[in-house]
């Protein structure tokens, strides 16, 4: 099901793949399989931002976040709270964005996460460019 969701997606059939990824979701949900579960919603939010479905990627995303905390993955619940950045950023939320980031940067900095630090550390950086 992963792969047929991730084929629909890259030739733009974005409703289907949607109900592709939440049936995956809702299979690997049931079977207690909680990484699955979280990279499956972070599929999921790809497609909602390409849409502008910023509502929806900010359910997953926070849904996401909460699985990686649960499961110890520091550096998913880092990644995901970056991304959680950039969808406040595309809702003009600012204010959220930034301080997402600044937690992301705060978590992969403990961890030693140097490539997303540097991303984050961007996204905050082009933030402030567009300010002025």
């Amino acid at each position: 099901m992963k792969y047929k969701s991730l084929i629909l997606y890259s030739k733009s059939r974005n409703d289907a793949a949607i109900v592709y990824f939440r049936r995956a979701i809702a299979i690997v949900r049931d079977i207690g399989d909680r990484r699955g579960q979280g990279g499956y919603l972070g599929n999921l939010v790809d497609i909602h931002q390409n849409l502008c479905q910023y509502d929806e990627a900010l359910n997953s995303y926070q849904q996401a976040r909460i699985i990686a905390c649960e499961i110890g993955s520091e550096q998913n619940t880092g990644r995901n709270l970056g991304n959680l950045g950039l969808v406040y950023q595309g809702l003009g939320r600012y204010d959220l964005s930034v301080a997402h980031y600044q937690e992301a940067i705060d978590i992969v900095r403990e961890i030693g996460d140097k490539r997303d630090k540097a991303i984050f550390i961007g996204n905050v950086a082009l933030f402030y460019d567009r300010l002025g």
